[in-house]
C-alpha cells in the first residue's frame, strides 16, 4: 500500500471525453480556483496542487487534449499529466485516477463542470475539521434557455437539503475530495463503468468499511447542461437509469425476503409519483419534479433502461 502521509499537495482528478469545448471551460476555472490555493498562506495547508486528466477518448486524441490544454494556461499554475485509458469506461477512468495519484488529497471533478474560486480551499478545510475520509459539495446543474420548467426543477444530484457537516450515505464523484490514506485500495468497479453507479457502490462500500462522508455545501461546482441533455425524455431516461443503478447497488447482497419487498415498494411509488407529479405540475412546479422523479426512478427499479449513460 502507497504512503502518502509525507506527499504533499493536492491533485485535481479528470476524465474526459469528447467535450472539447466544456473541458475546455473547467480548465480555464480550475486554473482560477488552483491559482486560489497557491495565494493563500502555506497553500492553505494543502500545498502544490497538480492536474490528471484521463483521456477516456484513447491514444488517437491524445494532442487534441493537449492543445485544450495549453490553450487553457492552466500549466502557467500547475503541473498537468495525461494518462490515455484503454477504454471508454468511466470506472475503468476514474481508477486510473487513483492508480497514479502521487499526494494524499485527490478532488474529482467532471469534464462538463466549472468550480467557484474557493472551492477546493473548502473540500480541504471541511476535511481537516471532520477527519473524513470524503467531503463533497453540490453540483448544481445550468440548463439552456428554454428547459422544461420540471426538468429544471429536478434534484438531478439528490442534494436535497443537506447542509454543512451533514453525512449523507453517498453521493457524486463529479465534487468530492478524496483521503487517499483512507481510501487504500478500494476502487471502482468497471461492472458500472458504461450504465453509471460505480461511485454509488464506491461509497457504499466505504461506509461498509465504517468511513465516512461528509457534507460541503458552499463548495460548489456548476455542471453545464447541453440541450440534448435538457429534455423530458432525457430527464426520464436518467432517472430511470438512477433507479436501476440504485437498485443494482442495494440488492448485491440482498436475500428474497429484502428483494421481493424492495419490488414491491417499487411498484407502489412508481404510479403514485407519476400520477401526483402529474397532477401537480399546472400547480406547483418544484412538488412536480419531485413527484415525477421519485416515479421514473421507482420505474427504472422495475424496467431496465435500454441505453446506456455512458459510452
Amino acid at each position: 500500500m502507497r504512503e502518502f502521509m509525507n506527499s504533499p499537495g493536492l491533485t485535481v482528478g479528470v476524465i474526459t471525453h469528447d467535450r472539447s469545448s466544456l473541458f475546455g471551460n473547467l480548465l480555464v476555472y480550475l486554473k482560477v480556483a488552483i491559482a486560489y490555493v497557491h495565494e493563500q498562506a502555506d497553500g492553505a495547508g494543502i500545498g502544490k496542487c497538480t492536474v490528471l486528466v484521463v483521456n477516456n477518448s484513447g491514444a488517437p486524441s491524445r494532442d487534441v487534449v493537449q492543445k485544450i490544454i495549453d490553450e487553457s494556461g492552466i500549466e502557467d499554475v500547475c503541473s498537468v499529466n495525461i494518462i490515455d485509458s484503454p477504454e471508454n469506461n468511466i470506472a475503468v477512468g476514474r481508477n486510473l485516477v487513483l492508480d497514479n495519484v502521487q499526494s494524499r488529497w485527490l478532488v474529482f471533478v467532471d469534464d462538463d463542470e466549472y468550480p467557484i474560486p474557493d472551492w477546493l480551499c473548502k473540500l480541504h478545510m471541511q476535511q481537516q475539521i471532520s477527519g473524513s475520509a470524503v467531503v463533497a459539495g453540490p453540483i448544481d446543474p445550468v440548463y439552456p434557455e428554454g428547459t422544461s420548467n420540471w426538468v429544471a426543477a429536478v434534484d438531478l444530484h439528490n442534494k436535497g437539503n443537506l447542509k454543512t457537516g451533514d453525512r449523507p450515505p453517498r453521493v457524486a464523484t463529479g465534487n468530492c475530495l478524496l483521503d487517499m490514506e483512507q481510501i487504500g485500495e478500494q476502487r471502482f468497479d468497471s461492472e458500472f463503468g458504461l450504465t453509471g453507479g460505480s461511485d454509488a457502490l464506491f461509497f457504499e462500500q466505504l461506509a461498509d468499511r465504517g468511513l465516512h462522508i461528509v457534507w460541503r455545501e458552499d463548495a460548489i461546482v456548476h455542471e453545464t447542461i447541453p440541450a440534448s441533455r435538457a429534455s423530458s425524455k432525457y430527464m426520464m431516461f436518467r432517472c430511470m437509469t438512477q433507479g436501476q443503478n440504485f437498485k443494482r447497488v442495494v440488492l448485491r447482497k440482498a436475500g428474497f425476503t429484502q428483494k421481493l419487498v424492495f419490488m414491491l415498494k417499487a411498484m407502489l411509488v412508481a404510479p403514485i409519483g407519476l400520477v401526483v407529479g402529474i397532477l401537480a405540475l399546472p400547480l406547483n412546479v418544484q412538488v412536480s419534479a419531485l413527484w415525477l422523479k421519485r416515479g421514473f426512478t421507482n420505474l427504472g427499479k422495475l424496467i431496465k433502461p435500454s441505453k446506456r449513460l455512458y459510452g
